[in-house]
């Protein structure tokens, strides 16, 4: 294990461009990497490639007045917003939240874009610092187990059905053999008469 900060953003930084899948699973990377770490890796490789819409809680420090991060941080703020109208959640979002160091307790609504602007004008660029730890449910994991329940419930069912056909065929009387085969048992002069012209044959 490398506990050198300096290796394990080095490490990170080589991997970055090898890594095919980093849309989807680099937010992991970034989640067990310490806030420093973080930050450094944040400015290196660059916020907006960084950031994955379906998961995209970990830790972030955005300069407002370069466009990339300006433009993450309106992307989650509005994320942020959209569940908080949309629910009666008094969950937070943007935790641990600092503008330009200093830190902010404030209720996530649409007024909070003054906060994280340091009530720029408008037509003028932001020339806040923000730090703070996203925490936005994970879409794709919900979408999974909601899909999970689906298919759980309606193997319950099938079998349920299956279950109650069944209970309903074996509690006729006598089972089974309440239901006349296609080809019902022959009778004893059936038989007699079969094993005559058996042996004539063979006599």
């Amino acid at each position: 294990m490398v506990d050198s900060s300096w290796h394990r953003i080095e490490i990170v930084t080589a991997f970055w461009a090898r890594i095919t899948d980093r849309s989807r699973n680099f937010s992991d990377v970034m989640r067990y990497l310490r806030v420093n770490e973080a930050n450094v890796l944040g400015k290196r490789l660059g916020y907006y490639s960084i950031l994955d819409v379906n998961r995209p809680s970990m830790h972030y420090q955005l300069r407002m007045y370069l466009k990339s991060e300006y433009t993450v941080a309106k992307k989650l703020f509005h994320m942020a917003i959209q569940k908080v109208l949309q629910t009666t959640s008094t969950h937070t979002y943007m935790k641990n939240l600092h503008v330009d160091g200093k830190p902010k307790h404030v209720l996530e609504g649409p007024n909070m874009w003054q906060v994280l602007t340091g009530n720029a004008p408008d037509g003028t660029d932001p020339q806040t610092t923000l730090e703070f730890d996203f925490d936005y449910p994970d879409t794709k994991a919900q979408t999974y187990a909601s899909n999970l329940i689906k298919r759980r419930w309606q193997t319950h069912q099938r079998s349920k059905e299956y279950n109650l056909l069944r209970d309903q065929l074996w509690r006729r009387r006598g089972g089974l053999a309440a239901y006349q085969s296609k080809f019902p048992e022959p009778s004893e002069k059936q038989k007699h008469e079969v094993l005559s012209c058996e042996d004539r044959l063979w006599t």
